[in-house]
C-alpha cells in the first residue's frame, strides 16, 4: 500500500489537510463498523417497541410532571423517541464523504459513537420497563 497523499475537497478545518489512502480505507472500516453498531442498535430498540406496543394499552401514559404539564407522555411518544433519534445519529455515516476522516477523528468516532448507542439502547429498555410497570404489565 503507497502512502500517497489524498487531496480532500473542501469541508471542514479538520478535512482540508491531505489524507493518505490508508487514512480513507481506515474510515471506511470506522464507517462500516459504526454503522453496524448503530443497525444493531436501532433494531434492539425497535423490538422493544414492538414488544411494549404488543402489551401495553396505547392509552398508557408515563408519568411526567414537568413544566409542559402534568398528564404525562402519551406511549407511543415516549417509546418511539429513541429510535428516531438513532436514525439521526446513523444516518451522517451514509454520505459520501463520511470516510474522510483523518486518525483524531477515527479515535473520537471509536470512543464517542459506541457509548452512545449503548446509551440510546439502555434508555429504551428503561422506558419500556417504565411503560410496563405503569401499565400494570411489571410488578413494579
Amino acid at each position: 500500500m503507497t502512502r500517497r497523499n489524498v487531496v480532500s475537497e473542501g469541508g471542514s478545518s479538520a478535512l482540508r489537510g491531505s489524507l493518505t489512502e490508508r487514512d480513507l480505507l481506515l474510515g471506511k472500516r470506522a464507517i462500516r463498523i459504526v454503522t453496524i453498531l448503530g443497525v444493531v442498535a436501532f433494531v434492539v430498540c425497535v423490538g422493544m417497541a414492538v414488544y411494549v406496543f404488543q402489551n401495553v394499552p396505547v392509552d398508557t401514559r408515563l408519568p411526567y410532571s414537568g413544566r409542559f404539564g402534568r398528564s404525562g407522555m402519551p406511549m407511543p411518544f415516549a417509546i418511539g423517541v429513541i429510535p428516531v433519534a438513532l436514525i439521526v445519529l446513523v444516518r451522517p455515516s451514509t454520505s459520501r464523504r463520511a470516510h474522510h476522516m483523518g486518525k483524531k477523528s477515527r479515535i473520537g468516532y471509536y470512543i464517542l459513537l459506541p457509548p452512545m448507542l449503548l446509551g440510546a439502547v439502555y434508555g429504551q429498555f428503561v422506558m419500556a420497563e417504565l411503560l410496563m410497570i405503569e401499565s400494570g404489565a411489571l410488578p413494579g
